[in-house]
């Protein structure tokens, strides 16, 4: 038994045959919660095989069994056929073929099968092969999803040439349920208070940090900068030492008690802060004990927010206040929009995932299981994550991401599905628009390398515009309600 890889002849027909209908490596779709679980799909039955048909070329296929999305077929190629094929493998041979004593292309038949006849036994078997596994496919309408493995490989040459194929193949989805879905629309008014909430956050941004009248005393809403020696049974507390390290006094501290033992404090005094560590502290043999920290305060500061006026809009490219506040307003309004939107897609993708049952290929949902995880783990070593942790944890992951893989391929089936049903596409013009748009704001050389990298990501770009078609048209003919406030 083997599996045909590499890109050839069968892939190619493949490919075309995916462009035409559904993805057969699926994306995932919009909006999908990682936690989201859906329906095991329902296992098909055993079918009996199917009588034999004859294809062009004297090729005989019979289907073996469907189960699923795996197709099992033999394949038989009769033996003028494979006499036909020998013949031209050893023409195609003959005509290259450096054999001493003659010139290239000149050398007898007989004595090019001689020197080359293992050399045409594959190259003629592999031919057949493509061949059949092509015909196989075009004659079941089947969509490919992976190379197929081949066994029952039986080939002379002059006799009937015959083998088995497993096939992985792209399911059909019995669409139900996708037009006139129930769905509950958020509103995306911006109140005035969220206008305000988001003012009150640039002033904070956009504060600074002044020192405090002389002989003023640490408080809440100061920042002291100061040095540190800390000290834990009277011995040197490792790192535990820092010079102009400020300190936040009006939020919360790792160590309790070291903000509340600074309060009063003046400029150049030391004081010795006594502060006990958290029982759960990651460093185990800290956690629960008590330490000193001889602290001196070398300046204490207080936050200074800009005058809420005209010049505090100029500053931040406005013409006036009012022009900010309008401004955020609109910013406001399309994040409103994009997240009821979101929204809307995510209620979209349930109901079609509790609506429509199918099965699905295996090595898709294997591949994609593979790729969560690879993204998780790559993320939490990012966060910190050590490698016995996450082997420890692996197992639980997977099984997250098998549930989300699951999600994710169904959904892409659903998708494509309804857009091929539909008839809805995207224009080259239409990715052009985009294009050019993203574009836009960048001049000379940065122009035209965000341009060429666009240009590059065209096809992904276009399957982007095709699915918020698909979520579009889902959207336009579902029932609205309004969402609960």
């Amino acid at each position: 038994m083997f599996k045909l890889w590499g890109k050839d002849k069968t892939q190619d027909k493949q490919e075309e045959k995916k462009t035409e209908k559904k993805p057969a490596a699926p994306v995932a779709a919009k909006g999908q919660s990682p936690s989201a679980k859906t329906s095991a799909p329902k296992a098909e039955k055993r079918e009996k095989a199917l009588p034999e048909k004859s294809s062009s070329g004297g090729l005989k296929i019979k289907v073996v069994e469907k189960k699923d999305c795996q197709v099992t077929m033999d394949v038989n190629v009769p033996s003028d056929r494979v006499v036909k094929t020998t013949a031209e493998v050893y023409s195609d041979i003959q005509a290259r073929a450096r054999i001493p004593g003659f010139r290239q292309g000149k050398a007898p038949l007989e004595m090019v099968k001689k020197n080359f006849e293992e050399h045409a036994r594959e190259t003629v078997r592999e031919r057949l092969l493509i061949d059949g596994i092509r015909a196989a496919l075009d004659q079941e309408k089947l969509d490919a999803v992976d190379s197929p493995v081949v066994e029952k490989l039986d080939f002379e040459f002059g006799k009937p040439f015959s083998f088995r194929m497993k096939i992985e193949c792209a399911p059909e989805v019995p669409l139900k349920d996708y037009k006139g879905l129930t769905l509950k629309k958020k509103g995306s008014d911006v109140t005035d208070e969220e206008v305000d909430k988001k003012v009150d956050d640039l002033l904070e941004a956009h504060s600074k940090l002044v020192a405090v009248p002389e002989g003023t005393g640490a408080a809440g809403t100061h920042f002291a900068v100061v040095d540190y020696d800390g000290f834990v049974d009277e011995k040197p507390l490792p790192n535990g030492k820092a010079e102009n390290y400020v300190i936040d006094l009006s939020s919360k501290q790792t160590l309790n008690g070291f903000s509340e033992g600074l309060q009063g404090a003046k400029e150049g005094e030391t004081r010795d802060v006594t502060v006990k560590f958290p029982e759960d502290y990651p460093q185990k043999d800290l956690a629960a004990k008590q330490a000193t920290f001889k602290v001196t305060v070398k300046s204490l500061k207080e936050k200074k927010r800009p005058a809420l006026d005209d010049e505090f809009a100029k500053d931040l490219g406005c013409e006036h206040l009012n022009d900010l506040r309008d401004r955020i307003r609109k910013n406001l309004q399309s994040e409103k929009e994009r997240q009821v939107r979101q929204d809307l897609e995510n209620q979209v993708n349930d109901a079609l995932l509790k609506g429509n049952e199918f099965p699905l290929p295996a090595v898709l949902l294997k591949e994609r299981t593979a790729f969560l995880q690879e993204r998780l783990k790559n993320y939490l070593v990012q966060q910190g994550a050590k490698e016995e942790d996450l082997k420890k944890n692996e197992e639980t992951m997977r099984a997250k991401n098998e549930v989300e893989a699951e999600r994710q391929v169904r959904l892409s089936y659903i998708l494509a599905e309804i857009g091929s049903r539909e008839k809805l596409s995207v224009s080259d013009e239409e990715v052009d628009k985009v294009v050019a748009q993203a574009s836009q704001g960048t001049q000379g050389e940065k122009q035209s390398e965000v341009r060429r990298m666009l240009e590059e990501k065209k096809g992904h770009i276009k399957s982007q515009l095709w699915e918020e078609k698909i979520y579009t048209y889902l959207i336009e003919n579902a029932k609205l309600a309004e969402a609960d406030k």
